[in-house]
């Protein structure tokens, strides 16, 4: 499973059909940067709950950012291993610097065509979980 904390409506539109274009099979739940820190995603996993394999992360949300959930995150023992992906449309080098610092395992620039989309979710599929070995017991 992974979690995409994302708070715009028409980009988690464009997840769902880029993956459903590309026939990446992707189990998804979507959260915005508050909801995820309400999942309790801190926490070890009780019995019967569902537990991301990954995340991930848009960097602009109003609220509650992407750069204060990923600190959030790897600042809890439960998460603090849990493969954190930033997916924003940035280009800023301190965007990127200041992710990487706060602990993200990758940082990647949103494309603007949907062609694009399905590539670059194709190689993200092919990488983390075709490839990468998780920490978290279940698949992606």
């Amino acid at each position: 499973m992974i979690f995409v904390v994302e708070d715009d409506d028409a980009d988690k539109m464009l997840f769902e059909e880029a993956c459903a274009a590309g026939d990446l099979g992707l189990r998804l739940e979507f959260f915005d940067g508050a909801e995820a820190l309400q999942a309790r995603l801190d926490q070890d996993p009780v019995a019967g709950t569902a537990r991301p394999a990954l995340i991930l992360l848009d960097l602009n949300m109003p609220g509650t950012s992407g750069l204060e959930v990923l600190q959030w995150l790897r600042a809890r023992r439960a998460s603090a291993i849990l493969p954190v992906v930033v997916f924003s449309t940035s280009w800023f080098e301190e965007d990127v610097r200041a992710c990487y610092a706060a602990g993200a395992n990758a940082f990647l620039v949103k494309p603007l065509r949907f062609e694009e989309l399905v590539t670059t979710l194709k190689a993200f599929r092919s990488f983390w979980v075709d490839t990468a070995r998780l920490p978290s017991s279940g698949r992606a």
